[in-house]
C-alpha cells in the first residue's frame, strides 16, 4: 500500500502509526533505510515539513 506514496506521506504515516518513543529513539538513518530514502533526502523531508 505505502509503496506507491512519496517519501513525505509515507514518513507522515509512519508518524502516525509509531509510538513517539520508537520515533525519538531509532536513529535517523534506520528511518530513512525503513521508508526507502537516502539519509540525505530523509533529512531534507523532515527540515522541509518542520518549516
Amino acid at each position: 500500500m505505502l509503496h506507491h506514496k512519496s517519501s513525505k506521506d509515507r514518513y507522515l504515516y509512519f508518524c502516525e502509526t509509531m509510538e513517539k518513543k520508537i520515533i525519538e529513539q531509532t536513529p535517523m538513518q534506520s528511518i530513512a533505510s525503513y521508508l526507502g530514502v537516502t539519509p540525505e533526502s530523509f533529512s531534507r523531508m523532515k527540515r522541509e515539513l518542520n518549516n
